[in-house]
């Protein structure tokens, strides 16, 4: 069996079997998916909580069709794994 560390879906994970669970999970990973975000959230509420400081250069909220509600979650990417 696999380790509790092998993704739902390890043969989407190039090189992955599950003798080798670790290469599953690159530590220069710096792109991270936010959830739980409330539907009247907004782009500003957002950069309000994480100020453009320099520590990510991408953040993308996915609003509904209208644009009027959030859907419940953020990309951010990060500028490096280190801070």
């Amino acid at each position: 069996p696999c380790s509790s560390l092998t993704p739902r879906r390890p043969h989407l994970v190039p090189g992955h079997s599950c003798g080798e669970a670790a290469l599953a999970f690159d530590p220069a990973v710096t792109t991270f998916i936010v959830r739980n975000i409330l539907p009247e959230t907004t782009l500003n509420d957002l950069l309000n909580d994480w100020p453009l400081d320099g520590n990510f250069d991408f953040l993308y909220l996915p609003m509904s069709t209208g644009g009027r509600y959030a859907l419940g979650y953020a990309f951010i990417n990060f500028v490096s794994a280190a801070r």
